[in-house]
């Protein structure tokens, strides 16, 4: 129907924001006391969000690509998750401003 969200974007940008949020607390020593904020933007042709909190600069976008090549067996576990949300999304861009990581999403879909 015109106007609705595709669920394959839905998807996606669930599980880009899962993986950056997830992160964000778990290596970017964000506390109960920081301040998260998420907002979601619904486009006509786009579903963007923009993930904001507290904590030393960390840029996700200049994180090197995994070796895909080696064995499973042989791999470290973790470390695909930003490769996930790039492989996923159109747009994933980083900036640090006033003390804060803001990271800027967008999945396109017709």
């Amino acid at each position: 129907m015109a106007g609705e969200v595709p669920e394959m974007a839905m998807r996606a940008m669930q599980v880009a924001l899962d993986e950056l949020l997830t992160n964000a607390i778990m290596h970017g020593k964000v506390t109960l006391n920081d301040p998260m904020q998420v907002d979601l933007i619904v486009a006509k042709n786009a579903l963007r969000a923009v993930i904001s909190h507290a904590g030393p600069a960390f840029d996700p976008t200049e994180v090197a690509a995994p070796d895909l090549e080696g064995s499973l067996p042989d791999r470290e576990i973790g470390g695909l998750g930003i490769h996930l949300v790039r492989s996923m999304m159109d747009e994933f861009s980083y900036e640090h401003v006033d003390g804060r990581n803001i990271l800027k999403l967008g999945k396109n879909f017709r």
